[in-house]
C-alpha cells in the first residue's frame, strides 16, 4: 500500500554506510534487494490468490457465528495481528498460538464457523487434529500456506497461498513475511468494504482507541 511503499522508498533512501552505492557503483544494495524481493512476493502472492479466494474467504468470516484464528511460531504472530483487525470489524473472533489452548474455542465451532489456520509449510503434525475437529463440528476450514504442496492446504475448504522467492534465504524469510501480511490484509480491505456496519464498527473502536476517556 501507500504508506508501506512511501516508508520503504524513505528507508531506501536514507540509508547510509556499507549499504550505500559508493562512487557511482550501480551494484544494488542489500536495501534494493530487499525491497524488489518484497515487491516481487506481493505481486506474486497476489497473482496466486485470485479474487474470487479472497471473496470466498472473507464470505464465510463474514457469515460466521464464531471465528478461531490459529498460527504457531511466526505465522501466529500474524495470527494475532489479524484477529484483532478483524475484531475492530465487529467479527467474533478468538486467536491462539497454543494447541491447548485452542482446544476449548476449536470445540464450541459448529456448522458454518470458521477455523482460520496460518501456516508456512502446511505441515506441523500438531495442526491435523485441529483440522479433524473443525470438520467434525460442520466449521469450514481456511488456510494461508506457502504457494507449495501440503498437508493443511490439501485438507482447507479454501486455500489462500504466499508465494516468495529470492536467492538468500534471509531475504525470502523476509519477502514471505511481507507477501503474507499484504494477504492478509487484502482480505481485512475485502471484510471493511463489504459493510457498512463493519466500517461503522470500525470508526467506533478507533474513536474509542484514540480517546480511551470516553469509555
Amino acid at each position: 500500500d501507500l504508506k508501506f511503499s512511501i516508508g520503504e522508498e524513505l528507508a531506501r533512501a536514507g540509508n547510509g554506510g556499507e549499504d550505500a552505492p559508493q562512487n557511482g557503483d550501480t551494484e544494488p544494495t542489500p536495501s534494493d534487494a530487499l525491497w524488489h524481493s518484497k515487491r516481487a512476493a506481493r505481486e506474486e502472492t497476489d497473482l496466486v490468490n485470485p479474487a474470487e479466494n479472497v471473496i470466498a474467504a472473507a464470505t464465510a468470516l463474514d457469515s460466521a457465528a464464531r471465528i478461531l484464528v490459529f498460527g504457531l511460531g511466526e505465522d501466529g504472530l500474524h495470527a494475532i495481528l489479524f484477529g484483532h483487525r478483524i475484531a475492530q470489524l465487529g467479527l467474533p473472533v478468538t486467536v491462539q498460538r497454543d494447541v491447548a489452548l485452542a482446544l476449548p474455542p476449536l470445540l464450541g465451532l459448529a456448522h458454518g464457523d470458521v477455523l482460520f489456520v496460518l501456516s508456512e509449510h502446511g505441515a506441523h503434525p500438531e495442526l491435523m487434529p485441529l483440522l479433524r475437529a473443525a470438520r467434525a463440528a460442520g466449521a469450514r476450514v481456511i488456510s494461508v500456506t506457502r504457494h507449495t504442496l501440503n498437508p493443511l492446504r490439501n485438507q482447507a475448504d479454501i486455500e489462500l497461498l504466499v508465494s516468495a522467492h529470492a536467492d538468500e534465504p534471509h531475504i525470502e524469510a523476509m519477502a514471505f513475511r511481507t507477501a503474507m501480511q499484504h494477504l492478509l490484509d487484502r482480505l481485512v480491505l475485502r471484510l471493511w468494504q463489504s459493510q457498512r456496519g463493519r466500517r461503522e464498527q470500525f470508526s467506533r473502536i478507533r474513536d474509542h482507541l484514540q480517546h480511551p476517556e470516553s469509555l
